[in-house]
């Protein structure tokens, strides 16, 4: 029996195939554009990142909100793949690795942040990062505060004064080295004495 290949039915999962590739293409370009403008020592702005990917502006925001958006996703991305390593070593320290891994971004776009962070920084931005700070680098501080403070007060603060450590870093014309900035950071944090977490213990999100 001859079968009409034009009217069978698609199979179940065929919006996995027919996805359109696209939005990928066009993030990747972008991506792609800001490692060369980087590399040529470049300012990175919307302006000149659509015109080293040839693309347009509404391409670009089609994928992302603004440039700090970017480092916000390129962020994201990094903290999902350290913790996706560290499950598979878990002798590791997961601070220790996740101080560099967050140096070791900072480092290879350091262009890329100096634009985010630098004097065109926007609240929404700098929000968004420290964010991604105490969810992967402080996430469970429940119980190393001090007693009369909050969980979520205690890791902003810490997040805060990471991201401003960082900062002054990339802005810097005479920049320390990674390591030194990796160690830095690791004193800086503080040794709060451990106190118990019991549930009078308020947590404010």
């Amino acid at each position: 029996m001859h079968v009409n290949r034009a009217s069978r039915p698609f199979p179940a999962d065929s919006h996995l195939r027919a996805t359109d590739p696209r939005p990928a293409r066009t993030r990747e370009m972008i991506l792609d554009a800001i490692k060369r403008l980087g590399a040529d020592q470049q300012d990175i702005t919307v302006a000149s990142v659509v015109s080293a990917a040839g693309l347009s502006r509404s391409s670009f925001y089609s994928q992302f909100s603004e440039i700090g958006d970017v480092a916000v996703q390129l962020l994201s991305e990094t903290r999902t793949r350290v913790q996706l390593e560290l499950e598979s070593h878990p002798e590791r320290s997961a601070e220790h690795e996740a101080i560099r891994a967050l140096i070791e971004e900072f480092d290879q776009r350091r262009l890329l942040y100096r634009a985010v962070l630098g004097t065109g920084c926007t609240m929404q931005t700098a929000r968004s990062i420290c964010r991604i700070l105490i969810d992967w680098v402080y996430g469970d501080l429940t119980e190393l505060i001090p007693e009369r403070s909050s969980v979520a007060h205690a890791s902003a603060f810490i997040a805060a004064g990471t991201l401003g450590v960082l900062t002054g870093w990339v802005l810097s014309d005479t920049p320390c080295s990674p390591e030194s900035i990796e160690a830095e950071l690791l004193d800086l944090i503080p040794t709060w004495p451990r106190v118990p977490a019991g549930p009078e213990r308020q947590i404010n999100e």
